[in-house]
């Protein structure tokens, strides 16, 4: 139950903290730890990649190479 719940927050919002989630699911039953979610999650690679920041994060990538390669000013 758990596990399908996380999988559906994290697809909604990838950018959704463990505490956050956490505190769903111990609204809901949830017994474990914060630390034991935090785990879980990473060991499982649940938390989907953002789309947007991969962009993002491509863009400042090839503009800070673009600049590396460029000649010093005379």
């Amino acid at each position: 139950m758990f596990l399908a719940y996380v999988i559906a927050r994290l697809i909604d919002d990838p950018h959704l903290r463990v505490r956050t989630l956490c505190d769903e699911l111990e609204d809901v039953g949830y017994a474990m730890s914060y630390q034991t979610l935090h785990r879980k999650i990473r060991e499982l690679k649940l938390r989907p990649i953002c789309q947007a920041c991969l962009t993002v994060t491509a863009t400042v990538t090839v503009t800070a190479t673009e600049r590396s390669h460029r000649s010093p000013a005379r």
